[in-house]
Parts: structure tokens; sequence; C-alpha cells
């Protein structure tokens, strides 16, 4: 598999585990207060207790992305230092330098023929916090199915930087966006009386 191929596949799983497992819809204010809507809340935020919640999926033959959240009141500047444990043994590190650019993992030195659990250390001004909970990718696991999910204006885009369009499965029925465009601008019929 080439490294394009291996980055699309990452960021198509990343993609579905934004999408199925960590997308949160934060509580508004007013109803989150024991009082019900129109309680004021004086200013204050009400936030979830959430964790870092890592996920790991099999995201080819040989690779597991791992993945995690990136909470509300992290630091500016925060790395994260990803571990795994094979068939339950001792953690060993996976990465040389914390990561800073994002909040996923490939990991390819996997063997996916065994457990693999997976877990996530915050490190915030060179100090490495307590791990994170563990997620059990069990051995075997099948390769896990994954959507690309647009995550910015306009969708996908080309290398040369212009929008690319997606194409209709030849086994689907489908109804082509111009169709709908055409059908929109059609005028209403005028009745008769």
């Amino acid at each position: 598999m080439t490294e394009r191929n291996k980055r699309r596949v990452a960021s198509i799983a990343l993609a579905a585990v934004v999408t199925a497992r960590l997308c949160v819809v934060p509580a508004t204010t007013a109803l989150a207060q024991p009082g019900g809507a129109g309680q004021d809340t004086g200013g204050e935020r009400i936030m979830e207790r959430l964790d870092r919640g890592v996920v790991a999926v099999r995201s080819g033959e040989s690779d597991v992305l791992v993945s995690w959240r990136l909470l509300g009141l992290d630091p500016e500047g925060i790395g994260f230092v990803v571990e795994r444990s094979t068939n339950g043994g001792e953690y060993e590190r996976l990465t040389r330098q914390p990561l800073t650019g994002g909040t996923n993992f490939v990991d390819s030195t996997a063997d996916l023929s065994a457990e693999n659990a997976y877990r996530v250390r915050a490190v915030a001004k060179g100090y490495p916090g307590k791990p994170s909970e563990a997620f059990v990718l069990t051995a075997d696991h099948a390769v896990e199915p994954a959507v690309r999910v647009p995550l910015r204006d306009g969708g996908p885009r080309r290398d040369d930087g212009r929008t690319a369009r997606a194409r209709p499965h030849p086994r689907r029925l489908h109804r082509r966006w111009t169709d709908v465009r055409a059908s929109r601008r059609r005028s209403p019929r005028r009745r008769t009386p």
C-alpha cells in the first residue's frame, strides 16, 4: 500500500470515528440546571465531564488508527504520547516526541494477530499526565468500514486546490445535483381557472 493510500485510509477511518463515536452535543446552560429553562446561571459555563475517549480501529491490513479527544480546557500547545500493550503486557511508548499536530496516530508496527490495548498521555509544559483509559482492539479484528466526511466547506480538495466532485456509485439509483438544481429553477405551473 502506498504512503498516499495509507494517509487516505487513515483520514477516512478518522472521519468515521469522529462521526460515529466522538461527536458530543453540548447541553444548553439553561436546560442543564436543576431549575430548568429560564434560570440565570450567572455566566457560568456548564461542561460535561469527558475523558480522552481513545478509540482504535484497524484501518488496513497492517495499520491501526488511534484517535482521541482534544478537551475544551486543554492548554495551548498540549502534546500527546501514545502507548500500546500487547496481550496484557507492559505498555510501550509508540511516539518518540509528544504529538502536537492533531489527535490521531497510525500504528503500523502492531501485531494484529494479538490483542492490543492503546492509551494516551497528555503532555503539558513537558510533563506527562496520567494515562487515559485504554481501548482494547481484539486479536484479528476486521478492517473497519469507513465513510469519508468532508470537514471543510466545499468538500474534499484535489491536489491542484479545486473542489473534487463526488462520483455516484454506478449500481445505486441516485439523483445528480444538477438535476436537483434544475428542478428548483423550473417555474411553477400556472393554474388555469
